[in-house]
Protein backbone atom coordinates (compact mmCIF):
# COMPACT_ATOMS: atom_id res chain seq x y z
CA UNK A 1 0.00 0.00 0.00
CA UNK A 2 1.41 3.42 -0.95
CA UNK A 3 -1.48 5.44 0.86
CA UNK A 4 -2.52 5.63 4.33
CA UNK A 5 -4.13 7.59 7.10
CA UNK A 6 -2.05 9.80 9.30
CA UNK A 7 -3.15 10.48 12.94
CA UNK A 8 -0.06 12.94 13.33
CA UNK A 9 -1.12 14.91 10.05
CA UNK A 10 -4.85 13.82 10.03
CA UNK A 11 -4.82 13.46 6.47
CA UNK A 12 -4.20 10.92 4.15
CA UNK A 13 -0.37 10.62 3.02
CA UNK A 14 1.57 9.25 0.84
CA UNK A 15 4.29 6.94 1.56
CA UNK A 16 7.25 8.72 -0.37
CA UNK A 17 6.33 11.91 1.85
CA UNK A 18 6.83 10.05 4.59
CA UNK A 19 9.97 9.37 7.21
CA UNK A 20 8.92 8.37 10.53
CA UNK A 21 9.52 4.94 10.89
CA UNK A 22 8.21 4.20 14.23
CA UNK A 23 4.65 6.12 13.35
CA UNK A 24 1.58 3.59 13.37
CA UNK A 25 -0.46 4.51 9.90
CA UNK A 26 -4.10 3.57 9.52
CA UNK A 27 -5.99 2.23 6.72
CA UNK A 28 -7.76 4.61 4.23
CA UNK A 29 -10.88 3.62 4.72
CA UNK A 30 -12.11 5.35 7.67
CA UNK A 31 -14.69 2.33 9.14
CA UNK A 32 -11.18 0.12 9.17
CA UNK A 33 -8.64 -0.06 11.70
CA UNK A 34 -5.90 -1.95 10.10
CA UNK A 35 -2.34 -0.87 11.34
CA UNK A 36 1.00 -0.04 8.97
CA UNK A 37 4.39 1.36 8.97
CA UNK A 38 7.02 2.20 6.73
CA UNK A 39 8.98 -0.20 5.21
CA UNK A 40 11.65 -1.21 2.51
CA UNK A 41 13.12 2.27 2.71
CA UNK A 42 16.60 1.43 1.39
CA UNK A 43 15.20 -2.34 0.05
CA UNK A 44 14.93 -3.75 -3.24
CA UNK A 45 11.01 -3.34 -3.02
CA UNK A 46 9.90 0.12 -3.67
CA UNK A 47 8.71 1.55 0.02
CA UNK A 48 5.66 1.12 0.92
CA UNK A 49 3.08 0.54 4.09
CA UNK A 50 2.86 -2.76 5.31
CA UNK A 51 0.52 -3.74 7.68
CA UNK A 52 0.96 -5.07 11.24
CA UNK A 53 1.08 -8.80 11.81
CA UNK A 54 -1.14 -8.74 14.58
CA UNK A 55 -3.82 -5.71 13.00
CA UNK A 56 -6.35 -6.85 10.37
CA UNK A 57 -8.83 -5.31 7.86
CA UNK A 58 -11.79 -5.76 8.47
CA UNK A 59 -14.41 -7.95 6.17
CA UNK A 60 -14.88 -6.40 3.46
CA UNK A 61 -12.15 -3.23 2.85
CA UNK A 62 -11.12 -3.00 -0.31
CA UNK A 63 -7.80 -1.81 0.59
CA UNK A 64 -6.30 -5.15 2.13
CA UNK A 65 -6.18 -6.86 -1.59
CA UNK A 66 -2.62 -6.97 -2.69
CA UNK A 67 -2.36 -6.67 -6.72
CA UNK A 68 1.24 -7.21 -7.39
CA UNK A 69 0.72 -8.14 -10.62
CA UNK A 70 -0.70 -4.90 -11.85
CA UNK A 71 2.07 -2.63 -10.36
CA UNK A 72 3.00 -0.13 -12.82
CA UNK A 73 5.73 -1.78 -15.52
CA UNK A 74 6.73 -1.44 -19.18
CA UNK A 75 4.96 -4.39 -19.29
CA UNK A 76 1.38 -3.10 -18.95
CA UNK A 77 -0.53 -2.21 -22.21
CA UNK A 78 -3.07 0.99 -20.79
CA UNK A 79 -5.83 1.33 -23.04
CA UNK A 80 -7.43 5.23 -22.93
CA UNK A 81 -10.22 5.93 -20.65
CA UNK A 82 -12.57 6.28 -23.66
CA UNK A 83 -11.87 2.85 -25.04
CA UNK A 84 -12.35 0.91 -21.88
CA UNK A 85 -15.90 2.42 -21.60
CA UNK A 86 -16.67 2.18 -24.75
CA UNK A 87 -15.59 -1.96 -25.03
CA UNK A 88 -13.11 -1.73 -27.32
CA UNK A 89 -12.91 -5.53 -27.36
CA UNK A 90 -16.46 -5.68 -28.76
CA UNK A 91 -15.54 -6.28 -32.56
CA UNK A 92 -19.15 -4.67 -33.21
CA UNK A 93 -17.63 -1.22 -31.83
CA UNK A 94 -16.63 0.84 -34.83
CA UNK A 95 -12.76 2.12 -34.26
CA UNK A 96 -10.14 4.25 -36.41
CA UNK A 97 -7.46 2.35 -38.31
CA UNK A 98 -5.07 3.81 -35.82
CA UNK A 99 -7.07 2.19 -33.17
CA UNK A 100 -7.94 -1.16 -35.07
CA UNK A 101 -3.89 -1.21 -35.89
CA UNK A 102 -2.96 -0.86 -32.09
CA UNK A 103 -5.36 -3.48 -30.95
CA UNK A 104 -3.74 -5.98 -33.58
CA UNK A 105 -0.63 -4.80 -32.72
CA UNK A 106 -0.83 -5.60 -29.17
CA UNK A 107 -2.49 -8.80 -29.52
CA UNK A 108 0.54 -10.14 -31.82
CA UNK A 109 2.98 -9.15 -28.75
CA UNK A 110 1.08 -11.04 -25.90
CA UNK A 111 4.21 -12.23 -24.39
CA UNK A 112 5.21 -10.70 -20.55
CA UNK A 113 2.15 -8.82 -21.42
CA UNK A 114 -0.53 -7.40 -19.33
CA UNK A 115 -3.67 -5.66 -20.80
CA UNK A 116 -5.50 -2.87 -18.75
CA UNK A 117 -8.47 -2.89 -21.80
CA UNK A 118 -11.38 -3.76 -18.97
CA UNK A 119 -13.13 -1.87 -16.48
CA UNK A 120 -12.16 -4.43 -13.71
CA UNK A 121 -8.23 -5.09 -14.99
CA UNK A 122 -8.15 -0.63 -14.59
CA UNK A 123 -9.35 -0.94 -10.90
CA UNK A 124 -6.71 -3.50 -10.65
CA UNK A 125 -3.97 -1.29 -11.41
CA UNK A 126 -5.47 1.84 -9.99
CA UNK A 127 -5.86 0.30 -6.20
CA UNK A 128 -2.63 -1.54 -6.89
CA UNK A 129 -0.66 2.01 -7.26
CA UNK A 130 -0.16 5.43 -5.55
CA UNK A 131 -2.47 8.07 -6.64
CA UNK A 132 0.67 10.07 -8.24
CA UNK A 133 1.52 6.43 -11.20
CA UNK A 134 1.13 8.10 -14.48
CA UNK A 135 -1.21 6.27 -16.49
CA UNK A 136 -1.54 7.65 -20.07
CA UNK A 137 -2.67 10.42 -21.92
CA UNK A 138 -1.02 12.38 -19.18
CA UNK A 139 -3.39 10.83 -16.93
CA UNK A 140 -2.24 9.57 -13.02
CA UNK A 141 -4.28 7.14 -11.13
CA UNK A 142 -5.28 9.74 -9.11
CA UNK A 143 -7.41 11.39 -12.31
CA UNK A 144 -8.58 8.01 -12.85
CA UNK A 145 -10.03 6.30 -9.42
CA UNK A 146 -11.80 8.11 -6.57
CA UNK A 147 -12.12 6.61 -3.29
CA UNK A 148 -11.14 7.06 0.26
CA UNK A 149 -8.16 8.58 -0.35
CA UNK A 150 -8.68 11.24 -2.97
CA UNK A 151 -11.96 12.12 -1.85
CA UNK A 152 -10.55 15.45 0.19
CA UNK A 153 -7.94 16.33 -2.74
CA UNK A 154 -8.93 19.14 -5.21
CA UNK A 155 -11.80 19.47 -3.44
CA UNK A 156 -13.05 16.65 -4.93
CA UNK A 157 -15.87 15.84 -2.69
CA UNK A 158 -17.32 18.87 -4.43
CA UNK A 159 -18.40 16.42 -7.24
CA UNK A 160 -16.55 15.06 -10.44
CA UNK A 161 -17.13 14.38 -14.20
CA UNK A 162 -16.35 12.36 -16.80
CA UNK A 163 -15.27 9.38 -16.98
CA UNK A 164 -14.34 8.26 -13.90
CA UNK A 165 -13.81 4.73 -11.37
CA UNK A 166 -15.65 5.56 -7.93
CA UNK A 167 -15.15 3.11 -5.68
CA UNK A 168 -17.82 3.87 -2.91
CA UNK A 169 -20.40 2.42 0.17
CA UNK A 170 -23.79 1.19 -0.90
CA UNK A 171 -26.39 3.34 1.25
CA UNK A 172 -30.07 2.63 0.06
CA UNK A 173 -31.98 1.48 -2.87
CA UNK A 174 -34.96 2.57 -4.89
CA UNK A 175 -37.28 0.31 -6.43
CA UNK A 176 -39.31 2.48 -8.32
CA UNK A 177 -36.53 4.34 -10.16
CA UNK A 178 -34.19 1.19 -10.54
CA UNK A 179 -31.77 3.31 -8.43
CA UNK A 180 -28.54 2.79 -6.06
CA UNK A 181 -27.50 5.32 -3.42
CA UNK A 182 -23.50 5.16 -2.78
CA UNK A 183 -21.54 7.00 -0.41
CA UNK A 184 -17.80 8.47 -0.10
CA UNK A 185 -16.78 9.77 3.31
CA UNK A 186 -13.23 10.62 4.95
CA UNK A 187 -12.22 12.70 7.77
CA UNK A 188 -11.09 16.28 7.83
CA UNK A 189 -8.40 17.43 10.24
CA UNK A 190 -10.94 18.06 12.26
CA UNK A 191 -12.54 14.94 12.79
CA UNK A 192 -15.38 15.80 10.57
CA UNK A 193 -16.48 13.17 8.26
CA UNK A 194 -17.31 14.90 4.65
CA UNK A 195 -19.15 12.54 2.12
CA UNK A 196 -20.46 12.44 -1.40
CA UNK A 197 -23.40 11.14 -2.35
CA UNK A 198 -23.72 9.08 -5.36
CA UNK A 199 -26.94 7.97 -7.45
CA UNK A 200 -26.35 5.05 -10.03
CA UNK A 201 -29.27 4.55 -12.31
CA UNK A 202 -29.45 0.58 -13.43
CA UNK A 203 -30.47 -1.28 -15.95
CA UNK A 204 -33.55 -3.55 -15.24
CA UNK A 205 -31.17 -6.68 -15.04
CA UNK A 206 -27.95 -5.10 -13.68
CA UNK A 207 -30.73 -3.93 -10.80
CA UNK A 208 -31.70 -7.01 -10.13
CA UNK A 209 -28.37 -8.75 -9.76
CA UNK A 210 -26.94 -6.04 -7.54
CA UNK A 211 -29.38 -6.82 -5.55
CA UNK A 212 -29.46 -10.25 -5.14
CA UNK A 213 -25.81 -10.53 -4.99
CA UNK A 214 -25.22 -7.95 -2.11
CA UNK A 215 -28.37 -9.25 0.12
CA UNK A 216 -27.17 -13.32 -1.07
CA UNK A 217 -23.91 -12.57 0.12
CA UNK A 218 -24.56 -9.99 2.57
CA UNK A 219 -28.21 -10.27 4.33
CA UNK A 220 -28.29 -6.46 4.09
CA UNK A 221 -28.13 -3.71 1.36
CA UNK A 222 -25.48 -1.07 3.22
CA UNK A 223 -22.15 -0.21 3.81
CA UNK A 224 -20.63 -2.55 1.45
CA UNK A 225 -18.17 -1.62 -1.28
CA UNK A 226 -18.59 -1.66 -4.93
CA UNK A 227 -17.11 0.10 -7.90
CA UNK A 228 -18.85 2.02 -10.46
CA UNK A 229 -16.97 3.20 -14.01
CA UNK A 230 -18.96 5.68 -15.16
CA UNK A 231 -19.72 9.28 -17.43
CA UNK A 232 -20.27 11.44 -14.19
CA UNK A 233 -22.28 14.25 -14.08
CA UNK A 234 -22.46 17.28 -11.03
CA UNK A 235 -26.55 17.23 -9.67
CA UNK A 236 -25.46 19.68 -7.16
CA UNK A 237 -22.71 20.14 -5.04
CA UNK A 238 -21.78 17.12 -2.76
CA UNK A 239 -23.71 14.91 -5.44
CA UNK A 240 -23.21 13.21 -8.74
CA UNK A 241 -25.00 10.47 -10.48
CA UNK A 242 -24.75 8.47 -13.69
CA UNK A 243 -26.54 5.71 -15.91
CA UNK A 244 -24.99 1.85 -16.02
CA UNK A 245 -26.01 -0.46 -18.27
CA UNK A 246 -22.85 -2.61 -19.66
CA UNK A 247 -22.30 -5.14 -16.66
CA UNK A 248 -18.64 -4.58 -16.79
CA UNK A 249 -19.20 -0.84 -15.51
CA UNK A 250 -20.34 -2.46 -12.14
CA UNK A 251 -18.01 -4.19 -10.02
CA UNK A 252 -19.28 -5.96 -6.83
CA UNK A 253 -17.43 -8.86 -6.59
CA UNK A 254 -14.04 -7.25 -5.64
Amino acid sequence: MFEAYSTSKERVVNVSNEFNLKEVFYCPNPQCNAQFRIRSVTGKRAKHFAKLINSQHIEGCPYKQNRNNYLNSPNLIKYSLEDIFNNFKNPNTKHTNTELQKYKSDSKNRTNKKFIRTPKQLYSFCISNDLNTPYCEGLTVGNIILDNRNLLQNKNYEGITGYRLILAQTVKYDKRTQEVSLCLRQKTKNNKIIKLNISVKLSDKLYSELLNYIFNTYNSFSGHYIVVFGNWQIDSKYHISCTIENKKHLLYKL
